[in-house]
């Protein structure tokens, strides 16, 4: 499910503060004198060059070594999976994932969507494949995505199998995962599990991606990250620092009513609203979702125990039942309860299906109820659901014990 709210503020601000200075220039030189104004554009152009060149031997060197951002990996259609990355850029392997290479065989394969991809991960060492491979000495291939479900986990495990793993890990993501069992099922390839006498729309993809920008100085630097890869690293860098500014979460995707945590290291908003449309049995597409989840885990455990692998069920929590859990009743929290009890409930409906069909349950919760009473921020402070890196080290951990993995 596509994230929504208000975005970007910040980034606009900075741009119409450079986009003034540009139209407040030929003020600037008509009240200083033409001397004065060629021997400073002298001295910039003399600095300018050695600049020129540095940043033009820079961004040869990132594409050389294959140094890119993976925002500039444009999705392509799939009629299983809806949306692939192409093969072999931006830091992704020859499978089009988070991964250096594809590996012939593989200890631990996981499988997930933007909360595994790592959406608030910069650095490829910091995902939760990096850090279970690091901390265990085992090869763990990261098959996900942003946007990915049930049916897509489905495929993967079939895809990944051929790399003779002991675990496949499933990260079950609460805050869509069953609503997205609903959309995908709109795809080509998943007729068969469509209840009938259902409309199921097929999914739209791209949409965000091809929107306008909303002004010239937006459409630049679109055109800049596309371009280059030195625009596009440090442009992640630059909007890494800003999501994850005290100051500035107020700004980011931001629910009416502004429900948040307030005070403190573990500081943050949350959307329960728009998180609890993805969990309300209410809605047929959430009880649909979860039908399809069920017999997406069955088919997942089935296929596992003929190749002779242990399926693993890793529950990923939202944000805001894990701070529901650890704060209780707090007037705070208090408009979390709906989102948290519903969560709740499928949850404990997954896990027995789970159970039944084989799998090992990882269930990372206390662990997060823990770190957040103890005063560590494992989201960022603005509304985003995306864990950043403690919060990734944390389900890493707990997958790595879960597994009983030790390093060699």
């Amino acid at each position: 499910m596509v994230e929504g709210g208000t975005r970007g503020m910040p980034r606009h601000r900075y741009f119409a503060i450079g986009v003034g200075a540009l139209i407040a220039a030929p003020a600037f030189l008509a009240v200083v004198p033409i001397g004065f104004v060629r021997r400073v554009g002298r001295g910039l152009l003399l600095a300018g060059l050695p600049i020129v060149v540095l940043l033009l031997i820079a961004e040869g060197g990132l594409r050389l070594f294959g140094i890119d951002s993976v925002t500039r990996a444009c999705p392509e259609s799939h009629p299983a999976l809806g949306h692939v990355l192409p093969a072999g850029v931006a830091g992704l392997d020859d499978w089009g994932f988070r991964n250096p290479t594809v590996p012939e065989r593989a200890d631990v394969v996981v499988l997930g969507d933007s909360q595994v991809f790592g959406h608030n991960i910069a650095a490829e060492s910091d995902i939760l494949s990096a850090v279970v491979a690091a901390r265990t000495g085992r090869t763990v291939y990261n098959a996900s995505l942003g946007g990915y479900g049930p049916l897509q986990y489905v495929y993967l495990a079939e895809r990944t199998l051929p790399l003779e793993p002991g675990h496949l890990v499933v990260c079950l993501y609460l805050g869509n995962d069953l609503f997205d069992a609903f959309r995908h099922a709109g795809l080509p390839e998943w007729r068969e599990l469509r209840a009938a006498d259902v409309d199921y729309p097929a999914p739209n993809y791209g949409v965000e991606e091809n929107k306008p920008e909303p002004n010239l100085a937006m459409a630049g630097l679109r055109w800049l990250t596309d371009h280059s890869a030195l625009v596009a690293v440090g442009y992640d860098k630059v909007r890494a620092r800003l999501r994850a500014d005290q100051e500035l979460a107020v700004t980011y995707w931001r629910e009416e009513g502004d429900p948040r945590w307030p005070t403190g290291p573990v500081a943050t908003y949350f959307t329960p609203a728009y998180r609890f449309e993805t969990l309300d049995r209410s809605r047929f597409q959430v009880r649909d979702g979860l039908r399809i989840t069920k017999v997406c885990l069955e088919r997942i455990a089935a296929r596992c125990g003929k190749a002779g692998v242990q399926p693993v069920l890793m529950l990923v929590h939202t944000k805001e039942a894990c701070y529901y859990e650890a704060f209780g009743e707090d007037p705070a929290v208090v408009p979390l309860e709906p989102l948290a009890a519903a969560e709740a409930s499928a949850s404990e409906e997954l896990v027995a299906t789970a159970k039944t069909a084989g799998f090992t349950i990882i269930e990372p919760l206390p662990a997060q109820v823990q770190a957040l009473r103890d005063g560590r921020p494992l989201w960022l402070p603005n509304a985003d659901g995306h864990p950043q890196e403690a919060g990734t080290a944390l389900l890493a951990d707990m997958l790595a014990a879960g597994l009983r993995l030790r390093a060699e």
